[in-house]
This record gives structure tokens, C-alpha cells and sequence, in this order.
């Protein structure tokens, strides 16, 4: 099930303009599918990719949700620092009221022990956060 997490601050706006992390993962499919109703509703929705070697087309994603009744765009980011900080940073760069992403996709002990971008936003987000495992 997908779980929204809210830092301490209270956003003036809520799902109005949404960053979605996209690696092609389970967990990242899993919190798109899970978002699809504040995305329709959003005035808008980017899809971030970061470049790590993955297989995963970001424009397959965007085309996943015009099949579903929703407009996106995709960017790509290459990966110059830990990707949950590219992530955080692309959230504030677009101004991005809510970030959906999937949760531990790497097993939670090395996340836990190496860090991750799952942990990362779970600390340094000032934005809410929709995740889904």
C-alpha cells in the first residue's frame, strides 16, 4: 500500500505540481499506478530519470500515463551525486509540491547501512512524499 509522508511544515499547495521518481522498478510502477489520481488532477506532472545505466525509458512511463488521462513530461538527470539529492534538488528545481517515488528498491539493510534514496527523502524532503514498496 502506498504511504504519504508529510514533513512538519505545512505546504501552501498539495498535488498541484508533481515529481515522480522513475527507474522502471516494481516500487516505482507501484507508486505511479498509486498516484494516478492526484496526477489526472495536477496542473503538473514531471517524470525524473536519473542516468545510472538503466534499462528503464522514462518515456515509456509518460506514455503510461497519457494512457491513463494524464499529461506529463520526462527529464532525464545525470547522476553527479547520491540520487536521492539529485532527486530532492529536481523537486525544488521544478517546483514540485509532492514527490511520488517507490520505497527500498535495493534490500532495506543496505539501505539502512549505505544510505539510499529512499532514506534520504524520508529525511531532507520539505515537500511531502507518496511512496509505494
Amino acid at each position: 500500500r502506498p504511504v504519504l509522508v508529510a514533513p512538519p511544515a505545512r505546504s501552501k499547495t498539495f498535488a498541484r505540481n508533481i515529481l515522480a521518481a522513475w527507474n522502471g522498478s516494481p516500487q516505482a510502477a507501484r507508486a505511479l499506478t498509486a498516484a494516478l489520481p492526484l496526477m489526472r488532477e495536477a496542473e503538473a506532472v514531471t517524470l525524473l530519470q536519473i542516468e545510472e545505466g538503466s534499462v528503464a525509458s522514462v518515456g515509456d512511463a509518460v506514455d503510461y500515463l497519457a494512457a491513463h488521462g494524464c499529461k506529463a513530461q520526462g527529464i532525464i538527470r545525470p547522476r553527479t551525486q547520491a540520487v536521492g539529492d539529485t532527486l530532492l534538488e529536481a523537486a525544488f528545481n521544478e517546483g514540485a509540491d509532492l514527490i511520488v517515488m517507490g520505497a527500498y528498491t535495493h534490500n532495506r539493510i543496505r539501505e539502512l547501512i549505505f544510505g539510499g534514496a529512499t532514506l534520504d527523502a524520508l529525511l531532507d524532503a520539505t515537500i511531502p512524499l507518496l511512496m509505494a514498496h
